[in-house]
């Protein structure tokens, strides 16, 4: 057969080869099935930010400005953190979140 009669330099190259192309497929499926079930996660939360934060403005709100403060709100904490305001924080370290108006979960922080 055409394997047998192969060199062993040959046979390696194609053993690492087909290793490699194990492990792409592989890591290929696991960052599929990640990046499924962080996106259905993300989703989730941000509607139901969107919904809690139309909801507490009882029709009083921009639906678009609503949906800008949902997607940038958190980025923006973040840059305000770097420039070095300080939120307040659980005794672990992280942002303190509080539940306010008609918000279903904790998710506002304060300075």
């Amino acid at each position: 057969m055409l394997f047998e009669s192969a060199s062993i330099q040959r046979k390696l190259a194609l053993l690492v080869l087909s290793a490699s192309l194990f492990a792409l497929v592989l890591a290929s499926v696991g960052f599929g099935i990640y990046e499924r079930a962080t996106f259905r996660a993300d989703i989730t939360r941000e509607l139901s930010t969107l919904a809690d934060t139309l909801g507490a403005g009882a029709g009083l709100c921009d639906e678009e400005a609503v949906r800008i403060l949902v997607d940038e709100g958190p980025g923006r904490v973040h840059e305000l953190i770097a420039l070095g305001v300080e939120f307040d924080r659980e005794s672990s370290g992280s942002l303190s979140l509080a539940r306010e108006g008609g918000h279903s979960r904790p998710r506002v922080v304060h300075a």
